[in-house]
């Protein structure tokens, strides 16, 4: 009996033991540099102990499962290494209210705050959030931040005196929090020294939403050659303004999948005479939360890395594009209630658009259609529906697909002229016409016959059958 409670006392133990591995709050406190007088060590890695006091020893890579404080700290240099739960920095406030990140640093935490104190105070008693984050010296070795939350009023990339890249990627912590980031201010730097440059990049990847209120290209006087890129990766960047300022700055915003949402109506447009180029990937959202997304004539719209490039708009608002769409040669799609407007021509090369009811397209240009164009109208009754308005031309118009909702109601008609409004007459038989539904079309009239909903279970029901015969069979 004496063995058994022994026993039990030394499991217990153990699994406490464990516990108390797996999660500690770890509070570091950067020691006095000796080689700059009035400062303290940068952080550069936690198996470098005789840069900081711990309140108790902490190993060389701590997990999700811990918390870390960090006092005194300025920059995280080079190669810093930081997977924690929560993360909290306190800034020494050395070089200014903020803290400055360098190449390869990688922070990964559900909870990141960052605060800074004044330089002279005597305690962090009085520490607030910081006033901006420098993104440094990255080259080849970006900072990548895989973080649950974080704010920061600005995140500067790049600088305005060094030759090289400065890159930040943002990802999710994990599958199940994802990750979100507030900045308020967004601005890229680049290098103002004739014969050097400094590139920018944003990733935003998959599962990330990062909200940016007031995004900033540079201003003037940056060196020929500097190059810009955005790039939506999977994730979401909402933006509130958008200006892009030196005519010498390449800039790129590769919407290779994941969304552009507009937190305000928002333009995005290259300062005249400035480079700026939006490539798209198959499936690129764009979604308005109910305001205007301008792409102006000064953009070049592009496909992103080889693919069709496409995209989707919703949430209920519009985006108007005066650039040429040409270069679309994927889906488009619009809906939810939202507008798609073109002026700067017909998405002539796309693949298909799709116009869902309660939504619509319109353009102040030509519709140029042939006879591999396919446009799919949504139908939810006789009184909502896709809508298409513009002048057609072309020999032939391509097929015109009706996709009729299984909640639409029994029989009902639709006059053509008002799916499609046009100031002048349009030949119908130009079109194919097919839908999902029994319909028909006779004098510029479209009828259509929905089955019930009853009929509708049934008939899935039935193909559900025959698809299970065949299988036997085989």
């Amino acid at each position: 009996m004496n063995s058994m409670k022994t026993g039990f006392i030394a499991v217990a133990a153990f699994l406490l033991a464990a516990v108390q591995v797996v999660a500690a709050d770890y509070v570091i406190t950067a020691l006095p540099n000796p080689d700059k007088e009035g400062y303290n060590y940068d952080f550069i890695g936690f198996d470098h102990t005789e840069t900081y006091t711990s309140n108790i020893p902490i190993p060389p890579n701590p997990t999700t499962d811990d918390n870390v404080t960090m006092y005194g700290f300025y920059d995280l240099k080079s190669g810093a290494s930081i997977s924690v739960d929560v993360l909290n920095f306190y800034s020494s406030g050395a070089h200014g209210n903020g803290t400055s990140w360098y190449s390869g640093v990688k922070i990964t935490a559900r909870e990141f705050n960052i605060y800074c104190k004044s330089k002279d105070a005597e305690d962090y008693s009085n520490a607030s959030p910081v006033d901006f984050v420098n993104v440094f010296h990255t080259y080849d070795n970006p900072v990548e931040v895989a973080v649950g939350s974080m704010s920061i009023k600005a995140l500067n990339v790049g600088e305005n005196y060094v030759n090289g890249n400065a890159e930040i990627v943002f990802s999710k912590f994990d599958d199940e929090i994802g990750g979100a980031v507030n900045i308020s201010t967004l601005r890229f730097r680049h290098s103002k020294t004739e014969g050097q440059v400094c590139n920018t990049t944003l990733t935003i990847n998959d599962k990330v939403s990062l909200n940016v209120e007031n995004f900033y290209a540079d201003n003037s006087g940056v060196a020929d050659g500097n190059t810009s890129l955005i790039h939506i990766n999977g994730g979401t960047l909402s933006l509130g303004s958008f200006t892009h300022r030196n005519v010498k700055d390449i800039f790129t915003i590769r919407h290779s999948s994941g969304t552009l949402a507009a937190a305000a109506n928002l333009t995005i447009d290259a300062v005249a005479g400035g480079s700026l180029t939006y490539a798209m990937g198959e499936n690129s959202i764009f979604d308005t939360n109910s305001n205007t997304i301008s792409i102006g004539s000064g953009v070049t719209v592009a496909a992103a890395d080889g693919a069709a490039g496409g995209f989707t708009v919703k949430g209920g608002g519009a985006l108007s594009i005066a650039a040429d769409v040409s270069g679309i040669t994927g889906k488009v799609s619009v809906e939810d209630g939202s507008s798609l407007n073109l002026s700067g021509g017909w998405i002539s090369n796309a693949q298909s658009l799709a116009v869902g009811a309660g939504s619509s397209v319109s353009s102040s240009t030509d519709i140029l259609l042939n006879a591999d164009s396919l446009m799919v109208i949504g139908i939810a009754g006789g009184d909502s529906y896709g809508k298409i308005s513009g002048e057609l031309v072309g020999d032939s118009f391509g097929k015109l697909y009706f996709q009729v909702d299984s909640s639409a109601d029994g029989v009902f008609s639709i006059n053509l002229s008002d799916i499609i409004q046009s100031e002048s007459d349009i030949d119908w038989s130009k079109f194919e016409f097919d839908s999902n539904v029994q319909f028909g079309v006779e004098n510029g009239i479209v009828s259509f016959n929905v089955p019930e909903p009853a009929e509708w279970a049934a008939l899935m029901g039935f193909l559900s059958l025959a698809t299970a015969f065949v299988r036997r069979r085989k």
